[in-house]
């Protein structure tokens, strides 16, 4: 069964505001994207509702609706709930189980160590690479609040925040992979924290 009217824009306007297309701050009016799209303007709506509660479109009283203003505070928040996921996760997967499946993660981490760092496409391997981490515990619903948190991620990247001293705190993806193969569920905790912190210490906003 196909996707859903409102899940197709959902998806266009997804990707608009990832690539920056529909950048932070931009105002979106929904007959404007129906007339562009050839549909109602009821399944838009339904696509920036859906937008809104997951932190990429705001709603100004009197003015209308437009692709989030990135705040410190946003950011924080998502690093905040990022180390409190991956960190609880690594918990779990940590030692035999993911020591079972090196041959898989290894390549990952080395294609991603690879590539220039916090590039578009580093930030999407990145996410990826993550994701299929948080499916080893086997839960959807942490699979789910991984994928939504993390979208949020690449949001903020595409608008985009820095750190002064981010080049010289890159952490290897090999190494982690390894060192969480090695370790007690207390000690991947720690070691997957460094990971998700690592050059985000100072949040710097920047156009």
């Amino acid at each position: 069964m196909g996707q859903s009217l409102s899940a197709q824009i959902y998806d266009v306007l997804v990707e608009k505001i990832l690539s920056n297309e529909l950048s932070s701050g931009e105002f979106i009016n929904r007959r404007d994207v129906a007339a562009q799209m050839n549909v109602s303007a009821a399944p838009v709506l339904e696509a920036m509702v859906k937008l809104e509660n997951e932190g990429l479109l705001e709603t100004i009283p009197r003015k209308g609706t437009r692709v989030r203003l990135v705040q410190n505070a946003d950011i924080s928040g998502y690093l905040l709930i990022r180390e409190g996921l991956e960190c609880s996760a690594a918990r779990i997967y940590c030692g035999e189980m993911i020591k079972s499946k090196l041959d898989y993660f290894i390549p990952l981490a080395e294609e991603i160590d690879q590539v220039l760092y916090r590039s578009k496409e580093f930030f999407k391997m990145d996410r990826e690479f993550h994701h299929e981490l948080i499916k080893l515990c086997n839960n959807s619903i942490v699979t789910e609040e991984y994928e939504r948190i993390t979208q949020l991620g690449l949001f903020y990247n595409t608008n985009r925040f820095v750190t002064a001293v981010e080049a010289a705190e890159r952490h290897s993806h090999v190494k982690l992979v390894k060192d969480l193969a090695e370790v007690t569920p207390g000690e991947a905790y720690c070691i997957m924290r460094e990971h998700i912190i690592s050059g985000k210490g100072h949040l710097i906003l920047t156009k």
